[in-house]
């Protein structure tokens, strides 16, 4: 199971090397974004997973939109086995938009997997991180 978080590493490494304001910075900056959303659903204690998946889907889809399109136009201008490259078709594969090679089709990703790993299955219906200890289930 994937998260924002793997998506996100990669990204983070290419800006620390890249100091100066570039392609890779406005990626990061709609992934916090996504970050963003998550952590005002929190904020606003908001527990009900009906209104979470509403909020979500009005705020969060956009973004994931707009990330998309960035990400679909940068890739063709990179250098196939660049780290931004291999960063980009790293997450254009976990957000279900590319399919590896021979996969066949893929099954639709669950709740966790699109929003960084936080449950909405537990029986309070309160969001909990995911760790090690606590892994999200396989759907």
């Amino acid at each position: 199971m994937a998260s924002w978080s793997h998506a996100r590493r990669p990204f983070e490494q290419i800006a620390h090397k890249h100091k100066q304001r570039g392609r890779v910075h406005l990626i990061m900056k709609l992934i916090a974004a996504i970050y963003q959303v998550e952590s005002r659903l929190r904020r606003q204690g908001i527990d009900d997973p009906e209104v979470i998946r509403q909020e979500r889907q009005r705020r969060t889809v956009p973004i994931l939109k707009r990330l998309r399109r960035l990400l679909d136009r940068i890739l063709p201008s990179l250098p196939p086995r660049g780290d931004f490259a291999r960063a980009i078709r790293y997450t254009l594969n976990i957000t279900g938009h590319r399919r590896p090679r021979g996969a066949g089709s893929m099954p639709a990703p669950s709740d966790g997997w699109l929003y960084g790993g936080y449950r909405t299955d537990t029986p309070c219906g309160r969001r909990g991180k995911t760790t090690r200890e606590n892994p999200a289930p396989f759907q």
